[in-house]
């Protein structure tokens, strides 16, 4: 349910209740006889006990609505959430393993953890490791057919991921929708890849944007613009 949406329910349902309260055969309450507020809970002179029973249907509807729908809703979206959040942190971490394999080095929990942060990422692929090549050029270079396997297996996890998310979520953000869109595309591009010159280029551009956050409208964003997503699911 979007937020506009929310908000008119509530707003009706205090109508209702209030509607409810006024029709109603019961005494007011002490509290407000003889108060400024008596003369808005008096009776209309027609049509009392028809407003009191759609007033109270509708107040009925929605508490049914809130225990049996939205309730279980939020619980499963938050669940969904955060599997999501612990999937694209496993995601990352599997991506950082193939590219520091095709570099031949070895590492750590320590190191993974670090590169999962976007700046940490470009500055550490980024720096120098001869006069004509950085770290990046290495990696892209180092990919073989074992470790192209494994990056599409982890683009295809994440993907089936994603698809699950936007499977079981409503989107009230079209940018997030848009997205994940996109996201599904640029995976579904990569699947298809080999060890060609203009494959490796779409790869590397695609796993740059991700990890680095680079784009060519806004350059390199500080905020990783997936987890803004899933942030804001």
């Amino acid at each position: 349910m979007s937020k506009i949406g929310a908000i008119l329910i509530c707003m009706l349902s205090l109508v209702c209740a209030f509607l409810a309260i006024k029709t109603s055969n019961d005494s007011l309450l002490p509290l407000v006889e003889g108060s400024f507020f008596q003369s808005w809970f008096t009776k209309f002179q027609v049509g009392n006990e028809i407003i009191f029973n759609i007033s109270l249907g509708f107040l009925v509807s929605v508490i049914f609505y809130i225990l049996v729908v939205w309730v279980p809703y939020r619980q499963k979206r938050r669940l969904i959430k955060n599997n999501y959040k612990k999937q694209y942190d496993a995601f990352k971490e599997g991506m950082i393993i193939v590219f520091l394999s095709a570099c031949k080095l070895s590492w750590n929990s320590e190191l993974i953890n670090k590169l999962k942060d976007q700046s940490e990422f470009k500055t550490y692929f980024k720096e120098p490791v001869t006069d004509s090549q950085d770290r990046w050029d290495v990696v892209l270079n180092g990919l073989d057919e074992y470790l192209l396997k494994d990056l599409i297996m982890e683009l295809e996890l994440f993907l089936n991921e994603t698809n699950y998310v936007r499977n079981n979520i409503e989107f009230s953000d079209k940018q997030v929708f848009e997205f994940f869109n996109e996201l599904e595309r640029s995976v579904y591009r990569i699947k298809g890849s080999s060890l060609e010159y203009e494959d490796v280029k779409a790869i590397s551009q695609f796993i740059w944007h991700v990890f680095t956050g680079w784009s060519w409208s806004e350059g390199y964003r500080k905020p990783d613009i997936i987890q803004e997503m899933i942030g804001s699911i």
